[in-house]
């Protein structure tokens, strides 16, 4: 029942969040954290952030997409929460035009860069 209850509030919460990126995208405006938000935080703040976000990034592709997943966990076996920090700075970095869309987006855009390339 727990492990229901925690899948389903991930579900919504992807789901509001993939709504707030279409509409970002839509009418340009800016989601809850865009890549240009992303970039202000703190190290610590980055750090949970992005552990947050790839937990979720994580646990919907084991749920929806479990090829997909395991090649992200075979791809990023070990890898550290700064490491992750480091490749979404790089990616918007090279990729200013992404500055807008929404941070985790963003990530996901730039691990499968890594991934798939």
């Amino acid at each position: 029942m727990k492990r229901k209850v925690i899948l389903l509030v991930l579900v919504i919460v992807l789901l509001i969040s993939q709504g707030l990126y279409v509409y970002a995208q839509e009418v340009k405006v800016m989601c809850l954290s865009t890549g240009d938000s992303y970039l202000k935080f703190g190290q610590e703040y980055k750090i949970a952030y992005v552990i947050g976000t790839m937990d979720t990034i994580l646990t919907m592709l084991q749920t929806f997409a479990p090829d997909r997943y395991e090649k992200y966990r075979v791809e990023i076996e070990g890898m550290t929460a700064n490491q992750v920090i480091k490749i979404l700075d790089k990616y918007l970095e090279k990729n200013p035009e992404m500055l807008h869309y929404c941070a985790p987006a963003c990530l996901l855009y730039a691990l499968d860069g890594i991934i798939y390339e």
